[in-house]
């Protein structure tokens, strides 16, 4: 008693995402199990077991989700270090009002590691070199 599973007409990616199979009334409990868990190594899981008139029973198994691919991020070691400095500094300079701990936290997020007296002394050479600009502008 050889029985292939039907695909509904839902379907993504050229998988269907329900499969629907049928347990003919007379079947023993090794045949269904058969049935049951043929699609299983598809990455389908048993929704549900329904009686079927006229057919015994009907399983219906949906496809597990997949994760969707993300593009890998570019690692911090390939771009030099003086690009990312000068990228940590110019993040500095448009943010310089936040606390030390907060610039840390954001750098830190950006993926560029630095402690608080790091940010602390960049953040005073902004600062000065400003001061220093408005001085001879004046």
């Amino acid at each position: 008693m050889e029985h292939t599973p039907t695909a509904p007409t839902i379907a993504t990616d050229n998988e269907p995402l329900v499969l629907v199979v049928d347990i003919p009334a007379g079947a023993t409990t090794d045949e269904a199990a058969r049935l049951w868990n043929g699609p299983f190594a598809g990455g389908y899981y048993l929704n549900a077991v329904v009686p079927w008139p006229g057919v015994g029973a009907r399983a219906f198994l949906r496809r597990q989700a997949k994760p969707a691919a993300k593009p890998p991020k570019p690692d911090p070691a390939d771009v030099p270090l003086a690009t990312r400095e000068a990228r940590a500094v110019q993040f500095i300079r448009e943010n310089r009002e936040m606390p030390v701990s907060q610039l840390v936290a954001a750098l830190k997020a950006l993926r560029f590691v630095r402690g608080t007296q790091w940010v602390t002394t960049k953040r005073r050479e902004i600062i000065q070199a400003e001061m220093r600009a408005r001085a001879a502008a004046q």
